[in-house]
Parts: structure tokens; C-alpha cells; sequence
């Protein structure tokens, strides 16, 4: 690069190494995400209920099981979406850690 300095050209390809490395750690991310294992419609169920469980506690603390259990049987037109999209988007290891989270908060974080 005539008419450039060395020092500017250190900061350029510092700065391309830093946008070449933050892309390649996206695409990896993407490719581990397309290639990894799916849940079953049974996971993504149980992470629906326990889901729905730890929203409903967060709510109301004081909520027992019964009124948890008897909120859960309702008939909703989303839970079917919610399973499918469940077992396009996330992988298996997403589930089981939201599966096994002891919070609302910690299973979102499951999921990203």
C-alpha cells in the first residue's frame, strides 16, 4: 500500500483480524447450531411445561402444584407452534439445560 505507513497498516490488519475472527465465530456458531441434534416432541413439551411452570411461579410464588398442574391441562393453540418451532430451532443440548434449570431466567438462557 504506497503512501501508507507502517503503523496504519498495523491497525488495519489488526482491525480486519478482529472482523475476520468475530464473523468466523458466528458462522462456527451457526454451523454447530444447523449440525447439532434435535429434541423430540416430547423434550420440547416438558421444556414448554417447565416453562410455563417457572412463569407462572415467577408470577405467583405462592402457587401450588395443583393450580400449576390444572393451568398446564388448558387446551392452548400455541403450544403446537411452540413444540414445532421447539424442535426446528433449538438444539437437544439447549433443551436439557432448560430442562434443568431451576429459574425462568436461567432457561431463556438455555435458549439463545
Amino acid at each position: 500500500m504506497p503512501g501508507v505507513s507502517s503503523q496504519e497498516r498495523r491497525h488495519f490488519l489488526a482491525a480486519l483480524a478482529i472482523i475476520l475472527a468475530v464473523v468466523g465465530f458466528v458462522v462456527v456458531k451457526a454451523l454447530v447450531r444447523a449440525f447439532s441434534p434435535r429434541p423430540s416432541e416430547a423434550q420440547c413439551l416438558a421444556l414448554i411445561d417447565r416453562y410455563f411452570e417457572h412463569q407462572s411461579r415467577a408470577r405467583d410464588p405462592q402457587l401450588d402444584d395443583a393450580d400449576v398442574e390444572a393451568a398446564r391441562q388448558r387446551d392452548d393453540p400455541g403450544r403446537i407452534s411452540d413444540v414445532d418451532a421447539c424442535t426446528r430451532k433449538l438444539t437437544r443440548a439447549q433443551v436439557e439445560c432448560g430442562l434443568g434449570s431451576p429459574n425462568v431466567d436461567e432457561l431463556e438462557r438455555c435458549l439463545q
